[in-house]
């Protein structure tokens, strides 16, 4: 057990340091010139138009560059491109290329950069940063609407009347997508998937727990030994997929299995002793749901997820043997079987810790650590109360 949590710390302690590493690629220079080398790129609301770079077979020691010494960087894994762009006045910071071609689309959170030649167009999506409007604001925020629209066919107007069935992003890329081949030549397009399917699998410690009374204090006085059990499954991770989004929606769908062991002796006053063995075999389909948050952007490095786990019990054994003394004279021995009732529905909450590694621009690795609060597949009567607490280290191979 403490060999169990030794391990998981270290684990952390690897994950915190290695969170402050760069990623493969390359800068392309204000004169054209390509530069090879390491580059690392996490913008805050005060520094957002900055990159740390170190140059392929040098120091280890980085040089900064910001959007006005340098034309754009490229990362290798994950694919991703970034170009120098002004926002208002002289102030440029890089955004992330979502279409390139006779007319290029590019995003930095909430702003977007339409540009054709030297024409530069730039709005914000959404409108406003609130949902819940009052009615004079819903009438101001459809007329922006109407005139960012507006804007936007003027500026792609060379071509065929562009259409939007909303004005959002997926609706302003579409209209550059067709813009692009109704002017013919080459474009390139940054697909990001919405969604990555992976296969897990962990291993968990846990512990099993009785509040009881009456004609169940055998179980309170039985002390179960820690389960070392498995998992293994499916599970899915669902972004926007583009670099500066730091949150996710998780789901799951996996097996799990505990087997729990316990003995004890129970004295009563009336001078009688029982010695107990308990033991409860578990299986369970989960159904993990957690929200997902990234420390840094990129879908990689640190994250932590909060969430619930919903599963079913699809297998459930339970074995009772216990001897009677009375004032040390042996009177018996007897067995009971599944002499509880397993609940078919159950629940746990939990909360995770991980760290995501990049392999490819296919394939991500997810190494995690989580404590969960298990309501008990037991189902809880007047005079008793299970519950379960548990460690768990699981991986995750996302592909897409």
């Amino acid at each position: 057990m403490r060999e169990f949590f030794v391990a998981t710390l270290s684990i952390a302690a690897y994950t915190v340091a290695y969170s402050q590493s760069f990623n493969k690629g390359y800068i392309i220079e204000i004169d054209g010139s390509r530069i090879d080398g390491l580059i690392y790129y996490q913008p805050t609301k005060n520094e957002d138009d900055k990159i740390l770079f170190k140059k392929n077979g040098q120091a280890a020691e980085s040089i900064a560059y910001s959007a006005n010494q340098i034309d754009r960087f490229y990362f290798e894994v994950p694919s991703r491109e970034f170009v120098a762009v002004q926002t208002t006045g002289s102030t440029r910071i890089f955004a992330e290329v979502l279409i390139r071609g006779n007319a290029s689309l590019f995003n930095y959170q909430k702003m977007y950069f339409l540009n054709r030649g030297e024409e530069w167009l730039n709005f914000r999506l959404p409108i406003r940063s609130k949902s819940a409007l009052t009615q004079e604001e819903a009438v101001t925020d459809k007329v922006l609407k109407i005139k960012e629209v507006g804007n936007i066919k003027v500026f792609l107007g060379d071509c065929e009347d562009p259409t939007f069935s909303d004005f959002s992003a997926s609706s302003v890329a579409r209209t550059v997508e067709k813009y692009n081949l109704c002017k013919g030549g080459d474009y390139i397009k940054y697909k990001y998937r919405p969604f990555k399917i992976g296969a897990a699998a962990g291993l968990n410690v846990a512990m099993l727990n009785f509040d009881a009374s009456a004609g169940f204090s055998y179980l309170e006085a039985t002390k179960f030994s820690p389960s070392f059990g498995y998992s293994f499954g499916l599970n899915t991770e669902f972004s926007s997929g583009k670099f500066l989004d730091k949150v996710s929606l998780n789901f799951g769908l996996q097996y799990a299995y505990n087997k729990f062991y316990g003995e004890g002796t129970l004295v009563s006053s009336s001078s009688t002793t029982q010695y107990n063995e308990v033991t409860f075999e578990v299986g369970r389909i989960k159904v993990p749901t957690s929200l997902k948050f990234y420390t840094k952007y990129g879908q990689q490095g640190l994250s932590f997820q909060a969430g619930i786990e919903p599963y079913f019990v699809v297998n459930s054994n339970q074995h009772r043997f216990f001897e009677n003394y009375l004032d040390g004279m042996y009177l018996g021995t007897g067995t009971q079987d599944d002499f509880l009732e397993t609940r078919n529905l159950g629940g746990a909450i939990c909360i995770v810790s991980g760290y995501d590694f990049m392999l490819n621009n296919k394939l991500k690795l997810n190494a995690n650590i989580s404590f969960g609060y298990d309501f008990g597949f037991i189902v809880p009567a007047t005079s008793f109360n299970s519950s379960i607490i548990s460690l768990a280290l699981g991986t995750v191979l996302y592909f897409w």
